[in-house]
């Protein structure tokens, strides 16, 4: 056949394995156990590219030299089945992932030792997988150009391109799943398949060869007799490394032991691949035989191709293109379990550990674990496969494949003493067995894996001093360095154990791994520290819905209540989910997740490895709990075979019909009970029948397999229901249900139906006349709750406009006052600061009683924009910074670039509520208003050093009219509704208002907002600051229907340095800027005039007149329907009481946008 042709058949054939794991992995057994033959099948993973191509390579070096590999495992298996049922029924109980799992939690959970034997594992299998790939760059050498592969040939591209392809079938079939409960079914079906395959090339081309040496050769071997067989010290190391590297091997510990669904499995072929690795090691024989007589005088390297290059000499089309296959099937299956075994030893024991120390933040790694772990597995197969072709490179000068296999079964062999001694003697200590392991695996690298694979100029070589040391460390024979490790390996552990002293964790998990059986511990209820939404998120991903959900059922059946999210996990809770991420992650990194989890916390809580036992969450249910439940239930249960013999039945059938002792017993005709119960006039013949009749009926019901219910009168009065439904496969199940008092209480409901019905006639009239006295409630209610609104609405109205017209004079005479000329006399300027703050204190309270009346009418509703939170820290800034400086007060605004999208108008008058209270009550020291991040919220903060609050009065503060008893201190006066109104208008933005504060160190107030990106800010000249403070050039219109307000901003704007022209309604407005012509600076306009006239319209008409210059709205509304009017008009807006800082400010940036007009002088 040409390479082509090979090509499209080897495509062909990863295609159908592809077919197989997947038909198997999505919908073929997912719920039921694995074949015993397809177990044993995947054993056959042990026989790799070594067996088939490497041990025929031997067999012509040097006979039966190959058997070694194969009489080992077949001692183990047979010999020492004890110590493979041990193994195996230890790890199932155990719900152990990987050999390095194992161990680790067999000694104490030490993450080291898991930690080690991962490591050792890997550094042993990347030669293994190495010579794979070797192997099979070895076959399509051979069909490619029909020439042999030199020992110093480098790994090509094509070697590279088959270990992506299949790391991309492991991530596909063995990576997919995180829960290690659940069996990676597809990929082992297609082991299977492939161990099929891979015999049947084998006996082809062995069939082959055999005929040929028949017709054509000899069965005497050219190098030694084939009788003959060296019993020498490397025989017998082999011997012992292939014996353990059936137990040691990562891929055939996960095979044996993680793979398998129960002990009986093991059981049911004991005999199957003990005889498959007899029958390889025979098959190599005569293809040994029949390669050197064909190619005898051929290079070094041939006999190693044997297998491929005899169906090709002898013009074997179809059983070459088998061989092929068959050396692909013996290559990928062992690259495929090896890797996905590897993965999940050094995920769970090497990255998972680092991830979770180095993690920052800690908690996002846990909430997104079961992505990271599915990672991880996928990004770790990828990379051992591509670590592994650079090994193959660098073995590439090793003269055959049996120097790399025994190499790497050495170096899995450093397992051997820590997984004898953890399964036998329950003293070994947890630090000696993981010096050991290192200790062997050091000497196997030094000894045995350098001076094979570098070059003898190499550096290594020149380090070492000439003499007996070098000569130890590079001439060892492979047996002496084989005894040699182990024997160290295992003297270190024995002294060792002897010597330290046991943890506690370690004779724990000795007694658990030793025992036997599980302990079951008493479930500690106690709350922990950590939430249950936090465990949830974590195993969730690990789990499918399905057992995700049962896993949580069961959680919550055994503390008798739900568990809510957020509520705090009790430790049984903890201890179960801890398994959960065993079955995934191993016992040891799931020890280190948890206790991680609850360190980040930062609370000090007790060890909780040891409360519950991996074993105890099974979710298999042996036959005995399935008897335990069906003898517990209440009703009388039989079951009959197909041939309508007893099988089954629980103590409560027996007590129904009071069967003798002895009379029921497992395969008793089911007629004989039947004609028993007929006989004591308990089964009754019906009218025209005979009991014999009515009997086989009953017989002839159970053989058609009809589902029928009856109810049956017993002779004491009892009434039993009867239900029959047949069972699949045949047979037949009846259940019993003692109905008598079931039935009584039918009767008692009868009769007690008929007494409601007379009562209920008797009754009818009297409810019609309750319903109509209720009616009349109702109504009479509705009226008064009508009479209690309309007088809230009076009282709300009545307080708005109070509040409003008391505001007008307090307003104008505060503007007057401020406009009073300023001299030197001290007195005069105490008198007028005094008359000032008066003022200033009675337009607070009318505007804080103004304030509560809007916000109790229901009628403020808050309108979301979205703007810069350092516009509103400027403008409180400007409002607050004179007041403090006046105090000797520290006022910090910490410069911020935060944007929020809620109410400004609200936002700003809660916020100048806390800075004020801070102002007015801080005597000394120093108030800090800022922003910091959390999330997607920021949270405003107001620090001051004011008097504090005692945590006492800390809830009354917020309630109207609250006043803390403080006459002595600063802020003594007021209505107390400053607080108030802080919380009613964080009500209204759904913002969080904390407080902490303490008597003598000051207050904190923060408030919890929305974050939003921020968008492109523009100028807003009416909030504009500015400090200047010269006069201002320009004439200005001010129309206000109260003259004492108008005279007092007119008064003010005099002392600005305006021309002032005023105005009390429209048509005054009009006539004097028909007077006063264009050129005005701006118009200021109160928004209510009389007769129903608003400034709105006043400059709506203005502006038909010709007006284009700006105007100002002033209102002692301020609330945002009249706001978004104003903008509307494209007019400004200024609240009442006037600040005469803020006017000047305004005016003076009205005046620099049009220096036409006027300028700042």
């Amino acid at each position: 056949m040409t390479p082509t042709i090979l090509l499209v058949l080897a495509l062909a054939y990863i295609g159908a394995l592809f077919i197989i794991a997947n038909y198997f992995e999505y919908r073929g057994v997912s719920q039921r156990q694995t074949s015993p033959y397809v177990y044993a099948l995947t054993l056959a993973v042990y026989c790799t590219s070594w067996s088939f191509y490497g041990a025929v390579g031997s067999m012509a070096t040097e006979p039966w030299s190959h058997a070694a590999i194969y009489i080992g495992p077949f001692l183990v298996l047979t010999l020492g089945r004890p110590i493979i049922d041990r193994l195996v029924q230890t790890g199932h109980r155990q719900r152990v992932t990987s050999i390095a799992d194992f161990l680790g939690s067999r000694y104490g959970k030490r993450q080291s030792v898991a930690a080690g034997a991962a490591l050792i594992c890997l550094a042993a299998v990347l030669p293994y997988l190495a010579l794979q790939f070797r192997a099979l760059q070895q076959v399509w050498a051979v069909v490619n150009t029909g020439d042999t592969l030199l020992p110093g040939a480098a790994a090509d591209s094509i070697t590279l391109l088959i270990a992506l392809g299949l790391a991309t079938f492991a991530v596909l079939f063995g990576v997919r799943r995180l829960d290690g409960s659940e069996r990676y079914r597809g990929l082992m079906h297609a082991m299977a398949a492939e161990a099929l395959v891979k015999l049947i090339a084998f006996i082809a081309v062995a069939g082959l060869a055999a005929v040929w040496l028949y017709q054509h050769g000899s069965v005497s071997s050219p190098t030694a007799p084939i009788s003959t067989m060296q019993f020498d010290s490397t025989f017998w190391a082999q011997l012992l490394i292939s014996a353990v590297a059936i137990l040691c091997l990562p891929r055939q510990f996960h095979v044996t032991v993680v793979e398998v669904d129960s002990i009986e499995q093991t059981r049911r072929v004991r005999w199957l691949f003990p005889s498959y690795l007899l029958l390889f090691m025979l098959l190599v024989v005569p293809i040994a035989l029949a390669g050197q007589q064909i190619f005898s005088g051929e290079g070094p390297g041939v006999a190693d191709t044997y297998v491929q290059l005899i169906p090709i000499a002898l013009d074997s089309g179809g059983v070459s293109a088998l061989v092929f296959l068959g050396g692909i099937s013996a290559a990928t299956g062992m690259v495929l379990v090896a890797t996905v075994s590897v993965s999940i030893m050094v995920t769970n024991e090497l990255v998972v550990p680092l991830l979770f120390r180095v993690a920052d933040p800690a908690s996002r790694t846990l909430l997104n674990f079961g992505r990271v772990l599915r990672r991880s597995r996928q990004i770790t197969v990828f990379a051992i496969s591509i670590a592994a072709w650079f090994v193959a490179s660098g073995l590439s000068a090793l003269p055959g494949l049996t120097q790399i296999g025994f190499l790497s079964f050495l170096g899995t062999a450093q397992l051997a003493p820590a997984l004898l001694i953890g399964l036998y003697w329950q003293r070994a200590n947890g630090t000696a067995i993981l010096v050991g392991m290192l200790s062997g695996a050091l000497v196997w690298l030094v000894m045995g894996v350098l001076p094979a694979t570098l070059p003898v100029d190499s550096a290594w070589h020149q380090l070492l001093p000439d003499g007996p040391l070098e000569a130890l460390l590079t001439d060892s024979s492979f047996a002496f360095v084989t005894f040699f490790s182990l024997g160290l390996n295992t003297l270190i552990c024995l002294v060792l154990s002897l010597v330290l002293r046991a943890r506690s964790a370690d004779l724990r998990q000795a007694h658990r791994f030793m025992s036997g059986s599980d302990e079951t511990a008493a479930l500690d209820f106690s709350p922990s520290v950590v939430h249950v939404v936090q465990l949830a998120s974590l195993i969730r991903p690990l789990l499918s819905d399905l057992g995700f959900q049962r896993f949580w059922r069961e959680l919550e059946a055994s503390y008798e209540q739900r568990l809510l999210p957020s509520d705090r996990a009790p430790r049984f809770v903890i201890a179960a989910v801890e398994a959960v991420l065993a079955n995934a992650v191993g016992a040891t990194s799931a020890q280190q997740i948890v206790a991680r989890l609850e360190k980040d916390l930062q609370l000090d809580i007790n060890d909780l490895t040891a409360l519950v036992g991996d074993a105890q969450r099974s979710v298999s249910f042996n036959r005995e709990v399935l008897e335990t439940a069906v003898e517990n239930i209440g009703h009388g249960v039989s079951v009959v075979d197909a041939q309508l013999r007893l099988v089954a039945w629980n103590g409560e059938y027996e007590r129904m019909f009071d069967y003798p002792a002895r009379f029921l017993f497992v395969g008793c005709p089911i007629d004989r009970v039947y004609r028993f119960n007929a006989e004591r006039g308990i089964l009754s013949a019906s009218e025209g029948r005979t009991l014999q009749q009515e009997v086989d009926r009953r017989l002839e019901f159970l053989r058609d397999g009809s589902e029928y219910t009856i109810e049956r009168e017993m002779a004491d009065g009892r009434v039993l229901k009867v239900h029959g439904a047949p069972l699949p496969g045949g047979g037949f199940v009846t259940t019993y249900v003692d109905i008598s008092d079931y039935n009584e209480l039918v009767v008692q409901l009868g009769e007690a139906k008929i007494e409601l019905e007379s009562r209920l006639v008797t009754g009818e009239k009297a409810l019609s006349e309750r319903n109509a006295d209720l009616r009349h409630e109702v109504r009479l209610r509705s009226e008064a709750e009508a009479q209690l609104r309309d007088a809230y609405r009076s009282k709300t109205h009545f307080m708005s406009a109070t509040s409003h017209d008391l505001l007008q004079p307090i307003n104008a005479a505060r503007l007057l006052a401020g406009a009073l000329p300023r001299t030197e006399d001290s007195g005069e300027t105490n008198l007028r600061r005094q008359l000032l703050n008066s003022l200033d204190r009675a337009q607070t309270m009318i505007q804080e009683l103004r304030e509560m009346a809007r916000l109790g009418s229901g009628g403020m509703v808050a309108t979301e924009t979205t703007f810069p939170l350092q516009k509103l820290f400027d403008e409180l800034s400007f409002q607050f910074a004179p007041q403090a400086k006046s105090q000797a007060l520290e006022l910090r605004f910490v410069p911020t670039t935060s944007w929020v999208r809620t109410d400004e108008a609200m936002l700003l008058r809660l916020l100048q509520n806390l800075v004020g209270n801070a102002v007015k009550y801080t005597e000394k020291g120093r108030i800090l208003i800022g922003v910091r991040h959390s999330g997607g919220t920021v949270c405003i903060d107001v620090y001051d050093t004011g008097p504090g609050i005692d945590r006492a009065d800390q809830g009354r503060i917020f309630n109207e009219f609250e006043r803390l008893e403080r006459a002595d201190g600063p802020g003594a006066d007021g209505l107390g509704l400053g607080l108030s109104l802080v919380a009613r208008y964080a009500e209204l933005l759904n913002a969080t208002l904390d407080l902490e504060s303490e008597r003598g160190k000051g207050s904190h107030f923060s408030l919890r907002l929305p974050r939003v990106e921020a968008l492109t800010e523009t100028t807003d000249t009416e909030g504009a600051a500015t400090h200047n403070q010269g006069f201002i050039a320009g004439r200005v219109i001010v129309i206000d229907n109260d003259p004492s307000l108008r005279a007092g901003i007119a008064s003010v704007l005099e002392g600005f340095g305006l021309s002032v022209e005023v105005a009390a309604s429209g048509g005054e407005a009009r006539r004097v800027f028909s007077h006063t012509g264009s050129g005005l600076l701006a118009v200021i306009a109160d928004y209510h005039l009389d007769r129903g006239e608003t400034g709105l319209s006043v400059v709506a008409a203005l502006r038909q007149l010709g007006l284009q210059s700006p105007v100002v709205i002033v209102s002692a509304d301020d609330s945002g329907s009249v706001r978004d009017q104003a903008r509307a008009s494209q007019c400004r807006f200024l609240p009442k009481p006037l600040d005469e800082q803020r006017l000047r400010a305004l005016l003076t940036a009205l005046a620099q946008e049009a220096p036409e007009l006027g300028g700042a002088s």
